[in-house]
Parts: structure tokens; sequence; C-alpha cells
């Protein structure tokens, strides 16, 4: 029996004949929480491959994070036995800029590449170039995830 470490949210897993399953534990509209949160797998190794993970905690907001190209080790799934899957809530932004051009990198748990957004949109990360003298050369926004 899997459950999760997490409150709401989706684990995607490859299994090792390149199989990707999904195991959801999102809410529904206004559905009730779902009372038992464990789901089965057959036995076996799964590779992380994505994720998402939601916060509901601030009213009227739906914030939720999408990772992709996970480099965590392999998951051994037991044939009997309870198993629990979590996923680090981390966040690393890394950013380039070498006068000609300017880059960035936002990465999740296990190196994922991550994708965050706001009441279902993609949240824009604005970017700024000053010059010397500290005045606005150019400004707009990254395309990321």
């Amino acid at each position: 029996m899997i459950t999760p470490e997490f409150d709401e949210g989706s684990l995607f897993l490859r299994d090792e004949q390149g199989v990707v399953v999904r195991l959801a534990w999102e809410a529904q509209a206004d559905a009730p929480r779902e009372a038992n949160r464990g789901r089965t797998l057959p036995a076996g190794k799964y590779t992380l491959v994505g994720y998402r993970l939601f916060d509901r905690s601030r009213a009227n907001e739906v914030w939720h994070v999408s990772g992709t190209g996970t480099k965590r080790k392999p998951i051994e799934i037991p044939a009997q036995g309870p198993i629990s899957l979590g996923v680090p809530r981390e966040l690393s932004l890394k950013q380039r800029f070498d006068g000609a051009s300017a880059g960035m990198e936002i990465r999740g748990a296990h190196q994922a590449g991550l994708s965050i957004y706001k009441n279902g949109a993609r949240i824009p990360i604005g970017y700024r170039v000053l010059g010397a003298d500290g005045v606005e050369l150019t400004r707009g926004s990254m395309n990321y995830g």
C-alpha cells in the first residue's frame, strides 16, 4: 500500500518496462477528501519521472508546482507492506548573464525542472537589465518550464 507524504498532488512513475503510471491524490472540485489514501502498484523498481504538488493554504488561491526529469534514485515498491512516497518542497533558482544573453534555471526536488502555477496559470518570471549607472536598459519575462 502506497501513501503520500504530501496532502495533495500526483506522482508519475515509470516501471522497468517503460510504462508510466500516475498515482493521484488530487482534489476533485468540491468533493470531500478520500478517507483511504492508499494506492497499489505491482512490486518492482520505479523511476520518478514527474510530480505535481498543490497548496490551497491561501484564500481564493490554488498554487501548484509541476516537476519533470527528476534525478531521484529508483524507488523499490515491495510485494507486501506499506510504503510512503513524498517529494521534498524544494526550489532553487540559478541565473546567468554574460553581457550578451541571460538565462535562468528553476529546479525542484531531485533536480526536477520546475514550473510554478497560480490558479492554473504558469506564473511569469520577470527580469530587468540595468546599465552600470543603474538605469534600466530592458525588461521582459523569461520562458521556463
